[in-house]
């Protein structure tokens, strides 16, 4: 590989802020000191309240690569798509405010995306807590591979689910998001999405190297922290994004992928009422609504010539959702539930 050809390219690394002045200065550093330089760093101060906006302006004073921009707060998604709109590099990355990098984060996922002609590269992360000391890992992660966008999602299912489900631990030619931006209001924002980022992404190259440190604190927005790494806690937002892409995979005949896509949501029904009580009434509404329209989309599943396991998932679900719960504890039927 030319390593003067990749240095011609721009990696644009988008870092929405809001209140994290306790993590700022720990995120930027790790991001100006990559090992690859020609970066541009797009800082989004989404209306924070704390400091800062002025650990960012400071910054951007020292390093002529970051953009500063400043907006109302709008949340995590607006921010990101604020700093998409803005965009002028050959490729895209995401850091959280509050997480930092690997001094070679950039370098290590761009040579793996110019060497497999990729339009997504993923790497590893490893957890850290508020004070950065590494905690035990949620998952492991595959050996390198490059995968169509229909096999990563074996990947995601079966070997890694926040490898695949997070936006923070990839790079991404720029083209990918020409016409996707993440939906404003919502938790789980990075759901709604990956489906449509990976058919567009016809090369993924998955890449097993730890770069990126995800910090686990209180107060985080991201899905899974304040549940200590559960994957089977109740989120409306996330039952709706599991229908969408469900409905996805449905239209397109990726039966496999709906089976995974159903358990997923038929997963956050039974959730939704073990945790009925401390719902809000809006939220117990949604998961109504949501549990009916699962029930539909499985009807009209069945009629597919779907595998054993999916059809399994189907009825149990039609029977009661507390056979569905059951079945999942059955170590006979306990890959069905995956």
């Amino acid at each position: 590989m030319d390593k003067g050809k990749v240095m011609d390219k721009i990696v644009s690394v988008i870092v929405p802020v809001y209140n994290v002045e306790r993590y700022l200065e720990q995120c930027l550093d790790s991001i100006i000191k990559q090992t690859y330089s020609s970066l541009e760093i797009l800082i989004v101060n989404d209306g924070s309240t704390d400091q800062s906006g002025e650990i960012a302006s400071r910054y951007a004073g020292l390093d002529d690569r970051i953009i500063l921009l400043e907006k109302k707060n709008g949340g995590l998604s607006d921010a990101r798509n604020y700093g998409l709109d803005r965009v002028s590099g050959d490729y895209i990355m995401f850091v959280d405010s509050d997480d930092y990098i690997e001094a070679d984060m950039v370098e290590y996922l761009l040579n793996a995306i110019e060497k497999t002609d990729a339009q997504i590269a993923v790497c590893g992360y490893r957890v850290v807590s508020e004070d950065g000391e590494n905690l035990p890992d949620w998952e492991s992660f595959p050996k390198e591979k490059v995968v169509c966008s229909q096999d990563y999602w074996k990947v995601y299912h079966e070997e890694a689910y926040i490898y695949g489900v997070v936006a923070w631990n990839k790079l991404y030619r720029k083209t990918v998001f020409d016409r996707i931006r993440f939906p404003v209001g919502k938790v789980h924002e990075d759901e709604f999405i990956l489906h449509k980022l990976l058919h567009i992404a016809d090369r993924i190259v998955c890449c097993p190297a730890k770069k990126y440190q995800y910090r686990q604190r209180k107060g985080g927005i991201m899905n899974l922290r304040g549940h200590g790494g559960r994957r089977d806690f109740f989120s409306a937002d996330a039952l709706q994004a599991f229908l969408i892409r469900l409905e996805y995979f449905m239209k397109k005949g990726m039966l496999t992928e709906a089976s995974y896509a159903f358990a997923l949501a038929a997963r956050q029904v039974v959730s939704g009422y073990e945790e009925q009580k401390s719902l809000t009434k809006r939220d117990k509404k949604r998961l109504i609504q949501y549990q009916t329209r699962l029930k539909n989309l499985g009807r009209q599943c069945l009629a597919e010539k779907i595998s054993m396991s999916f059809r399994v998932k189907i009825i149990s679900i039609l029977i009661d959702r507390r056979c569905f719960k059951l079945l999942r504890k059955v170590k006979h039927y306990e890959d069905y539930f995956k």
